[in-house]
């Protein structure tokens, strides 16, 4: 096995959707194919949310980190270990419902490019329903500012990493009641309002136990 390897993410962002004025139903956020803005400067943000006021509001933040993998050649690599480590900048956690308020990791994610994101995107960070999960999920009751948080890929994981050696490795942050598909507070209509959110600055990828031929 080769030493631990560190690799910075060559692109980061976010792409938010948000339905209001009287339309903001779970679902027409939940499900859309097009998001709001999306954006590539700055700190990057996951999470959901919900507002009273305007007949009702809920927004959907779903976030991508790519890590070129170029220089790794995919014929006889292998990967037993590897994780993505990004650092918290700030948190809201004010929906407690009952649904578990965690942030994971999520794939396939297939973003119309490596290099930008588009709002286009939105519905390109993993599948919408039941998106495939990479890690453990972390709690935002246990996060604060500046912590550093370590997902361990899990075997789904690793196998979506190898098979980006030689190309880009695309993962994607999304909000526990995101991926479930689960409103804020339940159906209907936001009756008070809250976020869960997560920010967080640029990510690396290390991968810990790894092997691959030697490029001669």
């Amino acid at each position: 096995m080769a030493a631990p390897k560190i690799i910075n993410n060559t692109l980061r962002g976010y792409v938010t959707h948000f339905v209001s004025s009287g339309l903001g139903r779970w679902d027409a956020v939940h499900d859309a194919a097009t998001g709001t803005s999306a954006f590539t400067v700055g700190n990057v943000r996951v999470g959901v949310g919900f507002l009273s006021f305007g007949g009702g509001r809920y927004d959907i933040d779903r976030s991508f980190l790519t890590f070129d993998l170029s220089n790794l050649p995919p014929t006889g690599a292998s990967v037993t270990s590897a994780s993505v480590k990004i650092t918290a900048v700030t948190i809201q956690n004010s929906v407690n419902d009952g649904t578990a308020d965690l942030i994971n990791l999520v794939g396939e994610t297939t973003p119309a490019s490596d290099s930008a994101l588009v709002t286009g995107d939105f519905d390109q960070c993993a599948a919408v329903d039941s998106p495939t999960e990479l890690s453990t999920g972390k709690d935002l009751s246990g996060i604060s500012g500046t912590d550093v948080l370590t997902y361990m890929l899990n075997a789904a994981g690793l196998s979506a990493l190898l098979g980006a050696f030689g190309g880009n490795f695309t993962v994607g942050f999304r909000e526990n009641h995101d991926i479930q598909d689960v409103a804020p507070s339940g159906g209907g209509l936001p009756p008070t309002s809250g976020n869960n959110a997560l920010t967080f600055q640029s990510g690396q990828l290390t991968l810990v136990e790894y092997a691959y031929p030697q490029v001669i």
